[in-house]
């Protein structure tokens, strides 16, 4: 669910292509340049031991997210892991609201302001960019989603219900 959120962004970026200069800059939403401990940079040493990126994608997404309450984090199993996204807080400045993904839903909404089911899709985009995964819809959920009340076919929808329960 959280990858179509993101590609939910790509797509509403490329609409809207024409209104922005930096296309290419702003096309992605979380665009890191290493992911640790799978691809860490080398520091000033050549050593790559417990060096995280400026731009590493979790300190990416972070930021992006804001602060994670401890709810939020609820669903890391493992303290290490819960340390690691603390220890990357430290090091985030989440002063700049056109980074965070709120400030970038507003700008959004701004720009697709006449555009109903635009604006409804930038909502669905923003429900599935939680970074705790019990707190996302599902997909069923998604479905149901207003956004595609115009696609729905309830007929087609209640026979497929009826052959799920024979089952």
């Amino acid at each position: 669910m959280w990858s179509f959120g993101c590609i939910i962004f790509e797509l509403l970026k490329y609409i809207m292509r024409e209104s922005t200069s930096d296309f290419k800059k702003t096309r992605y939403l979380f665009k890191g340049t290493s992911c640790f401990p799978l691809s860490p940079i080398r520091n000033d040493n050549g050593d790559s031991t417990n060096v995280v990126a400026l731009e590493d994608q979790m300190h990416m997404i972070l930021k992006s997210l804001g602060r994670q309450t401890d709810s939020d984090l609820s669903f890391l199993t493992c303290d290490y892991s819960t340390l690691y996204v603390r220890k990357l807080e430290e090091n985030i400045n989440y002063d700049d609201d056109n980074e965070s993904l709120s400030g970038i839903c507003k700008d959004l909404k701004r720009s697709l302001h006449k555009n109903k089911r635009a604006l409804e899709i930038v909502d669905l985009m923003e429900s599935l960019l939680k970074l705790n995964p019990f707190f996302r819809p599902s997909a069923r959920e998604c479905l149901r989603n207003k956004v595609f009340d115009a696609y729905r076919d309830t007929a087609k929808e209640n026979i497929l219900i009826e052959m799920e329960k024979k089952r």
